[in-house]
């Protein structure tokens, strides 16, 4: 069986998502779209245990793998499969959408109900918290889920998702400059959590500030108002340099240079390399002009759109 899932650009209150901040924010809020760049799985039984790529690689030797046979109490007698669309490190939740559609094929007899969901999203956020050694977020593993427009709150205590029209701004092309610094999420996120949690002032209040600014993103999604979304997405970007340092790295700084300030940048997941959002104040983007300025930064432009679909099964 074969399951596929999208990863997502998340467009306002990432890290809010990351326990124990989710709690300590109050009404924090997370905003994501899943896109059209979709990691597959495929398991076929009855196999030897190892990764099919080239060269073949044993499952034991990949904790993602072989943390989640053992999770599941799965034999090692499967071989897997995995063709992705999502560049390495890219900030775009890669890992999440690989490990959600690996649990999801594990479990192929399952229909894809509500409550099911949040069950395949609790054994997901478990993995995740088991690889990373460190405190994960959930939003990744909601769009991959879920697929969409996603609002996501924690005022249950858990993260509850609600489908979100999609605004026409967000409906046709959509635009990532790749960096080739790769990111490392890990790294930024602990340091946040780790200065929250300690109280730093400075760091709580721009926390703070990055949950209000949600709230108006919100507001310009469920109004299609594509001005408000653009200054929501610039504060967001600014916001999150303030957050923890080298974001934005030189090579995409460098890129919107180039652009006067027309284009807003968001750097997706915890930043440092990986993948920029670029979206601008007009309703035109010039693909022809960013391919041009990407290739003298030495960056590559990803054309993208919307993806409503979330995790499913692909069939002959």
């Amino acid at each position: 069986m074969t399951y596929s899932a999208p990863a997502r650009i998340d467009l306002a209150g990432g890290t809010l998502d990351i326990p124990p901040l989710c709690f300590l924010i109050e009404n924090s809020l997370t905003l994501n779209l899943a896109i059209n760049l979709r990691t597959s799985v495929h398991l076929e039984e009855n196999g030897s245990g190892m990764l099919v790529s080239n060269p073949p690689k044993p499952l034991r030797d990949m904790p993602l793998y072989s943390k989640t046979l053992d999770y599941f109490c799965r034999s090692q007698n499967l071989d897997v499969r995995v063709e992705s669309d999502i560049p390495q490190a890219s900030g775009l939740g890669g890992s999440s959408t690989l490990l959600t559609a690996l649990v999801r094929a594990l479990e192929p007899f399952t229909e894809d109900t509500s409550e099911f969901k949040e069950k395949l999203l609790g054994h997901v956020t478990v993995l995740e918290h088991r690889l990373l050694g460190k405190p994960a977020g959930t939003q990744d593993a909601i769009a991959a889920i879920y697929g969409g427009l996603s609002e996501i709150d924690f005022n249950s205590g858990a993260p509850s998702r609600k489908p979100m029209k999609i605004p026409s701004f967000l409906q046709g092309p959509l635009y990532l400059a790749y960096s080739k610094i790769q990111h490392h999420s890990g790294i930024n996120n602990w340091a946040i959590i780790r200065d929250a949690c300690e109280g730093d002032a400075s760091t709580l209040s721009t926390l703070n500030k990055l949950n209000n600014n949600s709230h108006d993103m919100k507001v310009a999604l469920e109004q299609d108002d594509r001005h408000l979304f653009f200054d929501c997405l610039l504060l967001e970007s600014k916001l999150r340099t303030h957050l923890c340092r080298g974001v934005c790295t030189s090579d995409m700084d460098q890129f919107l240079s180039n652009f006067n300030h027309k284009m807003v940048g968001k750097v997706c997941g915890a930043g440092g390399g990986g993948c920029m959002f670029i979206f601008g104040q007009d309703e035109e983007m010039d693909l022809d002009a960013l391919n041009h300025v990407a290739r003298k930064c030495d960056m590559e432009i990803l054309t993208v759109e919307a993806d409503q679909r979330g995790c499913f099964e692909e069939r002959p």
